[in-house]
């Protein structure tokens, strides 16, 4: 359990080339398949980074585990994601939790949306969902992601599986 009640619902790191990755955090959680988005502009109606307005982009992979295990790679542009590799993060980048409403969970955690290192809206396939991520525990490192999961999610890019 999280403060006030939330529930650890992802686990995600952050890797230089999501590719070579699969397959050793693959053999580590079982998570296969993996499916696989790259988000970014095309895809999502609104991203902020530290308060202004950006355009960064990343590559995805969601288990199909409880909870999801998240491996992502930063494409383009300033990132929580590319901070993370410059300063050489290595481990878990952040844990993340499934919300009704960013504002209203961000609220009751005493996180104010607006001091939110970054965010991102309308990656689904109807133009909802939406991502924050906070930057709440800094004496441990810890990044905590609420996430409003679309109704529906567009098809996945591409599906990573293991074949042996």
């Amino acid at each position: 359990m999280t403060p006030n009640g939330f529930v650890v619902d992802q686990v995600a790191f952050v890797v230089p080339d999501l590719a070579a990755a699969l397959p050793a955090y693959d053999a580590i959680f079982s998570g296969s398949p993996w499916r696989i988005w790259d988000y970014g502009p095309s895809v999502m109606s609104e991203q902020a980074f530290r308060g202004e307005p950006s355009a960064y982009s990343m590559r995805l992979a969601l288990s199909a585990t409880r909870p999801q295990v998240e491996l992502i790679q930063p494409l383009h542009g300033r990132s929580v994601y590319s901070e993370w590799l410059e300063r050489g993060g290595t481990g878990v980048h952040h844990v993340g939790m499934f919300v009704d409403d960013i504002g209203e969970a961000s609220d009751a955690l005493g996180l104010p949306l607006a001091t939110a290192a970054q965010t991102g809206s309308g990656y689904g396939a109807g133009g909802d969902g939406g991502f924050a991520y906070f930057d709440a525990v800094p004496e441990v490192d810890l990044i905590l992601e609420l996430i409003a999961v679309p109704q529906t999610r567009r098809p996945p890019d591409t599906v990573w599986e293991r074949t042996h």
